[in-house]
């Protein structure tokens, strides 16, 4: 994918990343696109799409949240949009706000790692997710299961989408 300031290792035609192997074979030379993305399915009956954070490392997570809505205004896609938000961060909410200035955004994926789940700031950070209606996407690994369990309970209310099916290995 291409933009200025977004990282997407894994769509970049010269990685080779640990599971897909070389994007070369599959890309060529070529950034894949919202418009490449359609013309592949338009046989498939797709009817709507979610894209989740996927410029890891990037400066300015909210900038990936702008450029897919740009997209969406230039070609009817994603339909909803999952943004980057570290909750367990003091400027969470700010980041939020920010993100919710982009009518598609429905969501925050929380790519922490470590024993995050049971942080009470990053408690205090989902909690943001009741106030502004958002889903949470988490990207947990299949020991820490138990956690996320622990955090639906305590938020049975929200939304919680488990990420790659719990990491398996």
């Amino acid at each position: 994918m291409a933009h200025p300031t977004l990282y997407y290792g894994h769509w970049q035609p010269d990685e080779d990343h640990p599971v897909l192997g070389s994007q070369t074979r599959v890309l060529g030379n070529r950034n894949y696109l919202p418009e490449n993305f359609l013309a592949e399915t338009s046989y498939h009956g797709t009817q709507k799409t979610v894209h989740v954070q996927a410029a890891i490392g990037s400066k300015d997570p909210v900038e990936e949240t702008k450029w897919l809505e740009q997209a969406f205004l230039r070609c009817g896609t994603p339909n909803a949009i999952v943004g980057y938000v570290d909750l367990s961060d003091d400027d969470a909410e700010r980041e939020i706000n920010r993100h919710m200035e982009h009518p598609h955004f429905k969501g925050i994926r929380d790519f922490s790692h470590g024993d995050y789940l049971t942080n009470s700031q990053f408690i205090n950070g989902f909690a943001l997710l009741r106030r502004y209606g958002l889903v949470s996407s988490i990207a947990a690994e299949h020991q820490d299961m138990k956690k996320v369990a622990r955090l639906a309970e305590r938020f049975p209310d929200l939304t919680i989408v488990l990420d790659h099916a719990g990491l398996p290995q």
